[in-house]
């Protein structure tokens, strides 16, 4: 992995590869370009950060960016300058800090650190990724209650912290996590060369508001009878059909259901995009993407209805 380049992968198990929607695929790496954006205006970098997606790999859909910026001059207030490296490079941060603490300290501007410490475009980028694989980190951390403290002791900046907290309440990981929120992916995994974490279902809650509860009704384990259609059946790898239920709202009302125990999708062809009775169990593991099914049976409405 280059040192200026980050990578995000949408990961399926092997069980439940069964491709990605491009339209949601889409719309999460406009939101990932969106946070990035968010976290340069947090840092108050003085030029331009220029993104690029750099190839995208077979397997899990591995997507590669690399990052451009005029690193001369990237900031022109001190201040900005501690912040960034408190979380991109904390040992760098304590160099500067005693670089302007000391007696001739309070003469110099950040010009005279530039002058003898000069950042190659290079170190910038390779700073910049990292400083934006901590902030993604950091951001799940940050929701309920400030975090000012990484998982290495290293202090993080109060400003970012409230940046990040304000971003998540407002929404902002929405889009790029829309392929777990949909059940397109099981998860994403943001790795840079030294950092790398996962958002999953088990995490997912960490970076989305409260208001983006999907469904919040339909608890897990919960047994409940649908009517219905069944829409699309799905047997590549992943065993599952697509169903239609007249009892949610018609935006929400597309729910992946999985087959009895020991069938498979085409147990249904028979009655597919008919009006059907499906008694299930609920499936979910976050409140935050939508519910699956687990099928207990199926049956015509009208047999049922004699």
């Amino acid at each position: 992995m280059n040192s200026n380049s980050f990578n995000i992968v949408y990961k399926n198990s092997t069980s439940k590869n069964k491709g990605y929607s491009l339209e949601i695929l889409g719309s999460s790496l406009v939101g990932v370009n969106k946070i990035i954006k968010e976290f340069v205006d947090i840092a108050n970098f003085n030029n331009e950060l220029d993104i690029k997606v750099n190839n995208v790999k077979n397997g899990s859909i591995i997507i590669e960016l690399l990052f451009y910026i005029d690193f001369h001059l990237l900031f022109t207030n001190i201040q900005d300058l501690y912040n960034f490296l408190l979380v991109a490079d904390p040992k760098q941060y304590k160099e500067v800090a005693e670089f302007f603490s000391n007696i001739d300290g309070a003469h110099k501007s950040i010009n005279n650190y530039y002058s003898q410490f000069p950042l190659t475009g290079e170190i910038s980028m390779m700073l910049i990724g990292i400083y934006i694989g901590r902030m993604m980190h950091m951001s799940g951390k940050q929701k309920e209650q400030l975090t000012l403290k990484d998982e290495n002791g290293n202090k993080f900046p109060i400003k970012y912290a409230q940046r990040l907290q304000n971003f998540v309440k407002r929404g902002g990981f929405k889009k790029a996590l829309s392929p777990i929120v949909e059940g397109d992916a099981e998860e994403i995994i943001m790795e840079q060369a030294e950092v790398r974490f996962k958002i999953s279902e088990e995490n997912i809650e960490n970076f989305l508001p409260e208001d983006d509860q999907i469904l919040p009704e339909y608890e897990d384990g919960m047994n409940i009878t649908f009517t219905g259609k069944i829409v699309a059946l799905q047997s590549t790898k992943g065993e599952s059909v697509k169903f239609k239920a007249n009892e949610i709202n018609s935006e929400l009302s597309l729910l992946t259901a999985y087959p009895e125990e020991g069938k498979g999708s085409e147990e249904y062809v028979n009655f597919y995009k008919k009006d059907i009775v499906l008694r299930s169990q609920i499936y979910r593991k976050s409140m935050y993407v939508r519910p699956a099914i687990l099928i207990k049976s199926v049956e015509l409405m009208q047999e049922q209805l004699i």
